[in-house]
C-alpha cells in the first residue's frame, strides 16, 4: 500500500510541475528561435552527466512537440530530485536515463506525437512494476518490455493506467485491488471478442479502443492482449508469423525474473494453449517460416524457440567476383498456391533474448522453418525495362545448411539495347575526342555508387584495345561542364554515374546508375 500511495504522490507532483512549466515554456517560445531554446535547455536543465548530445537531437527531430518531451524530462528530473551535477544516486541516475531512452529512442513520427502524461505514465508504473516483480531497472530487458509505451505499429496513447484499472482484480478478502493472473488477462482479453480480418492496409486501433470494441483482427487482439498483460506490471512482447501473418503473445514468468528462458507464448485465440510452444504450429496453420518477437522500436527472429530451422546462405557472384552488397533478393515460402515473401528475415536472429547478445553468428547466414519450400528470388534492372530474373527453388531440412551461390552476370541472350539508354552524337567538337576509336568514358563524383562502378572498370585503364577516360562532375573547365552536358547528355548535378563505350562512332553502351555486370558488358560489346 506504501508503495501505490508514493507513486501516487510523486505523479501527482509531475502533474503539478506540468502546469506550472508549461506557463513558464510558453512564455519562453517567443524569445528566441527553436534551436536556440534547446540548446538552453539542455545546457541549464538536463544533467551534466546525461547525454546531452542525443537528448538534443531528439527534442530537435521533436519540432514544436520538444516542450512536451521537456516537461516530462524536467518533472521526472525535479520530482524524483534527480542530481544536475555529480552522480550521487546510481538509482536515480538509472531511472532519468530510462526516460531520456524513451524520448531518444522514440520514432520521428512518434517525437511528433508524444505527451508528457504518455512518458510519465509509463516510467511511473514502469517503476511501479519493478518494485513489485524485481525487475532490474538498468536493465535492457526493462526498457524494451516493461517501459516501452509501444507493442506494435499502434497509434501513440495513455492506454497503461486506464487498462490497468479495467483489468485489475478486487479482492474480496481485503477490499482491495490486486494485479490480474496472467491467465485472467487472456480470458477477460478474449471474452466476447469478435475476430475480423481487414480488407485492406491501414493502421492499427489503440488497444483502449480495441478493448472497447471488443472486435479487431487477430493482430489487433494480440497488440491488446500484450498491453492488458503490461498494464499490470508484466514484461511482454508481440510476436508474429511472416507467412501466415498470425500473432501473439510472449509474456515473461514472474516467477523467474529475468532468465532468457522464461519467455510464454500466450494465444488470446486459444487462452487454454498459453504456455505451449507447440501450438504455434497448429496456430500458423502447419506451416512455420519466419518468426520475430519484439515491439516497435525493434524485433528479432526466434523461430528456433517454436520449431526446428534451416540455415540458408546466398551468395552472389558477378564476372567472377564476390558482390556482399548486392541486396535485390528476397527468400520466399511455398503456401497456398504461391511463393510468398519472407519480409522478416532480415532481423537479427536471437535464440533467446532482446538484444540476442548473440546470437551474431555468422554473417549473411538466414534461417528459415524446417521443413518446407522455399525459393531465393533476385534480380537485375536494366534500360528500357528490361529485367533479369533469376530463382532458385530449395527445400530446407530440419538443422540443415544450404548453400546458394547465384551468378549475377548477364545472360547472353538479353538484348544490346538493354544497356543503351541513349545514342551519344559522336561529332563532340573540340572539347572531347574527335578521332574515330574505341572510347569507354566514365563520367562519376566522388561518393557511392560512382566509387564501385570505378572499381568494376579500373582494368580498362591500361587496356590497349581502347582509350579510357574519367571525368569527374565538378571539373575546373567551365567548357568540360558543358561537353560533358550537351554531347554526352549527363547533368552536372547528377549523382549517379554514367559509363559510356563508343566504337567507331557508334554507341555501344550508354548506362546511368551502378551495374554489377558493367565489366562485363564491356568485354561482350568489344567480343563483337
Amino acid at each position: 500500500m506504501q508503495n501505490k500511495l508514493g507513486y501516487a504522490l510523486v505523479f501527482l507532483g509531475c502533474l503539478v510541475l506540468l502546469a506550472g512549466s508549461r506557463a513558464a515554456l510558453a512564455d519562453a517560445e517567443a524569445a528566441a528561435e527553436i534551436p536556440a531554446e534547446i540548446a538552453a535547455y539542455v545546457d541549464s536543465e538536463t544533467p551534466a552527466w546525461a547525454d546531452r548530445a542525443a537528448i538534443a537531437e531528439a527534442l530537435v527531430d521533436a519540432g514544436d512537440n520538444w516542450r512536451e518531451l521537456a516537461l516530462a524530462l524536467d518533472a521526472y528530473r525535479t520530482v524524483r530530485r534527480v542530481p544536475l551535477d555529480a552522480e550521487d544516486d546510481a538509482g536515480l541516475v538509472a531511472d532519468y536515463n530510462n526516460l531520456v531512452w524513451l524520448v531518444t529512442a522514440a520514432s520521428h513520427l512518434d517525437r511528433l506525437e508524444l505527451t508528457a502524461l504518455v512518458l510519465l505514465e509509463s516510467m511511473f508504473q514502469a517503476d511501479r512494476a519493478a518494485a513489485e516483480f524485481g525487475y532490474r531497472r538498468d536493465s535492457d530487458f526493462f526498457r524494451r518490455y516493461v517501459l516501452n509505451y509501444r507493442l506494435d505499429d499502434e497509434p501513440v496513447t495513455r492506454w497503461r493506467v486506464e487498462l490497468k484499472e479495467r483489468y485489475q482484480r478486487l479482492d474480496t478478502e481485503t477490499g482491495l485491488y490486486r494485479r490480474a493472473t496472467v491467465a485472467e488477462v487472456v480470458a477477460q482479453a478474449a471474452e466476447g471478442f469478435t475476430l475480423h480480418e481487414r480488407g485492406y492496409y491501414g493502421n492499427l486501433a489503440d488497444p483502449l479502443s480495441i478493448d472497447t470494441a471488443r472486435a479487431g483482427s487477430g493482430r489487433e487482439l494480440a497488440l491488446l492482449t500484450a498491453a492488458a498483460l503490461r498494464s499490470q506490471g508484466y514484461a511482454t512482447r508481440f510476436v508474429r508469423e511472416d507467412r501466415s501473418g498470425e500473432s501473439w503473445v510472449e509474456v515473461h514468468d514472474p516467477q523467474v525474473l529475468e532468465p532468457d528462458t522464461a519467455w510464454l507464448p500466450v494465444y488470446p485465440q486459444a487462452p487454454a494453449m498459453t504456455g505451449d510452444v507447440d501450438y504455434a504450429l497448429e496456430l500458423c496453420g502447419g506451416r512455420l517460416t519466419v518468426v520475430t518477437a519484439g515491439d516497435a522500436f525493434g524485433r528479432e527472429q526466434v523461430t528456433p524457440r517454436y520449431g526446428a530451422t534451416c540455415a540458408v546462405v546466398p551468395t552472389f557472384a558477378a564476372a567472377g567476383e564476390a558482390q556482399p552488397e548486392f541486396e535485390h533478393w528476397s527468400i520466399c515460402a511455398w503456401a497456398d498456391g504461391y511463393y510468398k515473401p519472407l519480409d522478416d528475415l532480415g532481423y537479427p536472429l536471437g535464440e533467446l533474448d532482446y538484444p540476442a547478445d548473440a546470437v551474431d553468428g555468422e554473417a549473411d547466414v538466414y534461417y528459415v522453418g524446417a521443413p518446407g519450400e522455399y525459393r531465393l528470388e533476385c534480380g537485375v534492372r536494366y534500360p528500357g525495362a528490361v529485367i533479369h530474373v533469376q530463382t532458385v527453388d530449395f527445400a530446407a531440412e530440419p538443422d540443415g545448411r544450404i548453400e546458394l551461390a547465384v551468378n549475377l552476370d548477364a545472360p547472353a541472350e538479353l538484348p544490346a539495347a538493354a544497356l543503351v539508354e541513349r545514342q551519344v552524337d559522336w561529332n563532340w567538337g573540340a572539347d572531347g575526342p574527335s578521332a574515330p576509336g574505341t572510347y569507354l568514358i566514365v563520367i562519376y563524383d566522388d561518393a557511392e555508387p560512382s566509387v564501385r562502378a570505378l572499381e568494376l572498370l579500373d582494368k580498362y585503364q591500361d587496356d590497349p584495345r581502347l582509350s579510357y577516360e574519367c571525368y569527374g562532375r565538378q571539373p575546373d573547365s567551365e567548357d568540360l561542364i558543358n561537353w560533358i552536358g550537351e554531347a554526352l547528355k549527363v547533368k552536372p548535378e547528377d549523382e549517379l554515374p554514367v559509363v559510356i563505350l563508343v566504337i567507331d562512332g557508334a554507341t555501344a553502351i550508354y548506362h546511368r546508375g551502378f551495374e554489377l555486370s558493367i565489366a562485363d558488358w564491356v568485354e561482350r560489346a568489344l567480343a563483337e
